[in-house]
């Protein structure tokens, strides 16, 4: 069998053992050794006769040299050829190269060659539907737009804002491209590459024609460029001029004539029809199939097949185990028991199950599954059960558990407790901010409470003054209209300072500060905060759900929305209830789609900023002397 091939052929070197394997075994030669340690009148009941055992048949021998050879064959791995239907003989990937040099500004192909390149790039994707294809930028460097994929809609997505405006290095260097995109590509990848550009400089043929030898596919070229040219405009700065001369951007074609004919590329001018496409994608259709042909005769893995004769043998040389054989078969093919078993205990631990049930809503299961203390007491404090939570917290010895423990506190209604548990975060963790700016609000809620009852108090002096007017006039008199205009005029300065106090911090009354000591605090006392440290200890419960999602959603999150101290509940919550981070009013849907169709959508400026930091990590300098379109 010529087309015949193995897998691992060395392994084939075993059978030149097989000869000898029956007489390395011990168990042909087991009556000769015991007869030297037992009588041989007490022998001969002993063993069973060789009549009667198959190691007693000369066949046995036989069977056991063809079971080892049929074994060696198996584990070398031999493979027979397979025909692949055509229908599964895929394209390979496409390289789309897009030339973004100053000189695609040129219009002696209308409205201008950028222009028509980009419709060339949608003919493409509209013959290609189905294949991978990638999107490049090249001037005086080469970028990625797109990565490879058939999710065509993102590439017409950003071809409107590929402009040379975008370039960070001006030029024509269709070398760099190809070394670029042949960085793109994973190892042993094959791919074709259709490049849409005006030309290639001569001085760059040899470095271009070294990429071309190693690029793993076919390369095309569509000239986007006629060979009179055309001036460069600029625009808003007029046409590209070269020591007082308009420059003249002409297509290059000796350069692209001399790789043809080495078959190292196909190009074509860019027509307003489909022939040059069709010239280009027809002859790479062409190479597809001659590839095809060569990868359609691929090999399939016959040894498999052994294993049948194997086990007929294998029971043959042990007759004993085919009843066993029969029910371990048997026994195999019965229907397990129902067990109590989920299908994500084999794959999420505890933790993780909880994590899960709180991204879902659940913080009741969540509380009961996590084992963590710092999940636990966020899925506790999601549920309301603070003082449950700030016990989970406390089980936390890192300065994120004592801060969310002191969070959890508050909630529940012990400020104190809630002071001692963010001093002792601070003695841990000196930059955790948010601890002490909750301490500080703490602090500016007692002052302005005390504030606020002497403020009272002269309230309702002034209230009682103004319900005698007459007994006013009568102290002060007739002559003292300044200092009653004064104090009228101070009163009025204290009211608005009161109401200013209301409208900023909304500071309680001492009755109501009681209260709330008592009672827990008030919904004025809620806040909405930022995460409490970036790099904390992701045993905090929002470091969980950050892996998951990238947002701060843990109760260790601290702000001021009135002015007054409250642990931050998690983000979730603050976008359920519909409210900001400042405690005021979100936005309806309405409201918000209006704010963002008023962000400029410009992808170009983000590809502008992304190809010069990549530029700038390239470390790349322009060659002098070299043209800048």
């Amino acid at each position: 069998m010529p087309d015949l091939q193995w897998t691992h052929p060395w392994v084939l070197l075993a059978l030149l053992l097989v000869p000898w394997l029956p007489h390395w075994l011990g168990g042909f030669a087991a009556p000769g050794k015991l007869a030297g340690v037992i009588h041989p009148g007490l022998l001969r009941h002993l063993l069973i006769p060789a009549h009667r055992t198959s190691r007693g048949r000369p066949a046995a021998k036989h069977l056991l040299r063809l079971f080892a050879a049929l074994s060696i064959l198996t584990l070398a791995g031999p493979t027979l050829p397979r025909q692949v239907p055509e229908g599964f003989i895929q394209s390979r990937p496409l390289v789309l190269a897009l030339d973004l040099s100053l000189s695609m500004f040129a219009q002696d192909l209308p409205p201008s060659r950028l222009e028509r390149a980009r419709q060339e790039i949608q003919d493409v994707l509209r013959r290609a539907p189905d294949r991978d294809i990638a999107l490049m930028a090249w001037a005086g460097d080469a970028f990625r737009v797109v990565p490879f994929t058939r999710d065509h809609d993102t590439l017409r997505l950003m071809l409107p804002d590929l402009s040379p405006a975008i370039m960070p290095a001006p030029g024509s260097r269709p070398d760099r491209l190809m070394m670029r995109a042949r960085e793109m590509l994973k190892p042993g990848q094959d791919a074709d590459m259709l490049i849409l550009g005006d030309g290639l400089n001569p001085d760059h043929l040899d470095d271009f024609r070294a990429g071309l030898k190693d690029w793993p596919g076919r390369v095309s070229w569509l000239l986007t460029a006629t060979p009179e040219g055309a001036p460069i405009p600029i625009p808003g700065q007029g046409f590209l001029e070269e020591n007082g001369q308009l420059v003249m951007a002409r297509a290059e074609v000796n350069s692209l004539d001399q790789l043809a004919r080495e078959n190292l590329l196909q190009w074509a001018f860019s027509r307003p029809d489909d022939l040059d496409l069709n010239a280009l994608l027809s002859a790479e259709g062409q190479l597809r199939k001659s590839d095809a042909l060569r990868t359609r005769l691929s090999r399939q893995d016959v040894g498999h097949w052994l294993l049948i004769p194997l086990l007929v043998l294998w029971l043959m040389l042990m007759p004993r185990l085919v009843l066993p054989a029969c029910i371990v078969l048997v026994l195999g093919a019965a229907p397990s028991p129902a067990r109590a078993l989920e299908w994500q205990d084999l794959w999420l631990n505890p933790d993780q199950r909880a994590w899960q049930a709180l991204q879902e809503g659940d913080a009741d299961t969540a509380a009961r599954l996590a084992r963590d203390p710092a999940l636990k007491g966020a899925a506790l404090y999601r549920a309301g059960k603070y003082r449950e939570a700030a016990r989970a917290f406390g089980k936390d010895p890192t300065a994120t558990g004592h801060y969310n423990r002191g969070n959890a506190l508050a909630q529940s209604g012990d400020l104190e407790g809630a002071k001692e548990a963010w001093l002792r975060a601070l003695a841990l963790n000196p930059d955790l901010e948010q601890a002490r700016r909750n301490l500080e609000l703490l602090d500016r809620l007692k002052r302005e409470s005390g504030s606020g009852g002497q403020q009272g108090q002269d309230n309702r002096q002034n209230q009682e003054g103004q319900r005698n007017p007459g007994h006013q006039n009568d102290q002060t008199g007739p002559g003292n209209a300044s200092d009653r205009s004064g104090q009228s005029g101070t009163r009025d300065q204290q009211g608005r300072q009161s109401g200013s106090g209301d409208q900023t911090s909304r500071t309680p009354t001492s009755g109501q500060q009681n209260e709330d000591q008592t009672s827990g605090p008030s919904p004025e006392l809620r806040t909405r905060g930022n995460p409490a440290d970036a790099g904390a200890d992701e045993r905090q419960p929002g470091a969980l759900e950050n892996r998951k999602s990238g947002k701060s959603r843990d109760p260790s999150a601290a702000g001021e929305t009135s002015g007054q101290p409250k642990p931050d509940k998690p983000e979730t919550d603050a976008a359920t209830d519909g409210t900001t981070t400042a405690g005021q009013p979100g936005l309806s849907d309405d409201e918000l789609r209006r704010w963002l169709r008023r962000i400029p959508d410009t992808p170009g400026q983000l590809l502008q900023r992304k190809f010069m930091q990549q530029y700038r990590e390239r470390d790349e300098r322009p060659d002098k002397g070299e043209p800048i379109w």
